[in-house]
């Protein structure tokens, strides 16, 4: 299965390994690669987390972020955020 991600306005993807529970949900994890930084996040699927941090709206995530997805995909959309000239 694949994320439709969009990072800093960058539109991709990441491939994350998916299987279904005994109820039938569809459940998958994978990696985010980022460059590390805080991010602030615009929008995620309704069941999707952050596996060190849950769901969050901002935080700092590292090179190789581990996901979670329970459900279908959706976009995620993320925003690194302290950058030179922007306020922290």
């Amino acid at each position: 299965m694949t994320l439709p991600t969009e990072i800093d306005g960058a539109h991709g993807e990441v491939s994350l390994e998916a299987w279904r529970d005994v109820d039938g949900a569809r459940l998958a994890w994978g990696r985010l690669a980022l460059e590390p930084g805080d991010y602030e996040v615009l929008g995620a699927p309704a069941d999707f987390a952050f596996a060190r941090h849950g769901r969050i709206g901002r935080g700092a995530l590292g090179a190789s972020e581990p996901v979670l997805l329970r459900g279908e995909p959706g976009p995620l959309r993320l925003r690194r955020v302290g950058l030179a000239g922007e306020p922290r």
